[in-house]
């Protein structure tokens, strides 16, 4: 199938995320990892499995911990398509127990035997986390048709726009292959160690980049 990406990110714009497109996010989402993703493999090991748990496990996740704290962004098309997303989260504060619960519950029904899989992708994650305030990019997915569009790069760049102007640091994670992307679309980050998921599970690599005040970003 050709590719239908366009030229230039005039194809698209990058905003906040609404509530009717949680079934379109986590439907692409789940697409992104579905093949090839090492902590989707590792979450949920048979492919039947993730193509139907993962999409709600996304779902799930956006209703009720991404969308309610504002960390949800797309990039969306022209015609109205969303083509990609990311998903980020602040380090301090803490959600109301209701809602908490109410994430609990949603999880455990999408999850179902996985859950305990899915505390371990948390564990690896705060192994790495900085000790400052920051914001941490958890899920970053582009439509296959759009991939080297630019929209990924928008995304990443309207998180570091944010993490700038709160004056805080960002933090992400991702496997080995990633690690070209992350350094192309955060030229000032850098990778301050690794870990596992589970016992002898793939390798998971942790990114920090500090916030930039005028003048001290890299050209480019």
């Amino acid at each position: 199938m050709a590719s239908t990406a366009p030229e230039s990110a005039a194809s698209f714009r990058v905003r906040g995320a609404a509530v009717a497109e949680i079934p379109a996010m986590a439907a692409l989402l789940g697409q992104t990892f579905q093949t090839g993703d090492a902590v989707g493999d590792f979450m949920f090991p048979e492919d039947a499995q993730r193509a139907v748990r993962q999409p709600r496990m996304f779902a799930a996740m956006i209703r009720h911990r991404y969308l309610p704290e504002g960390g949800a962004d797309v990039a969306v098309a022209a015609d109205g398509r969303i083509v990609a997303v990311i998903l980020w989260s602040r380090s301090w504060g803490r959600p109301h127990p209701v809602r908490k619960l109410r994430e609990s519950l949603a999880l455990l029904a999408a999850m179902r035997g996985r859950v305990v899989a899915g505390l371990a992708v948390e564990a690896a994650v705060a192994r790495g986390k900085p000790r400052d305030r920051h914001l941490y990019a958890m899920y970053l997915g582009v439509d296959p048709d759009w991939y080297g569009a630019g929209a990924a790069h928008a995304l990443v760049a309207r998180l570091l726009h944010r993490a700038d102007a709160e004056d805080v640091v960002v933090y992400g994670n991702c496997e080995k292959r990633l690690l070209p992307f992350y350094a192309e679309a955060i030229p000032d980050g850098r990778v301050t160690g690794s870990t596992t998921l589970g016992r002898g599970g793939p390798a998971f690599y942790f990114l920090h980049r500090a916030p930039q005040r005028p003048g001290t970003r890299p050209p480019g």
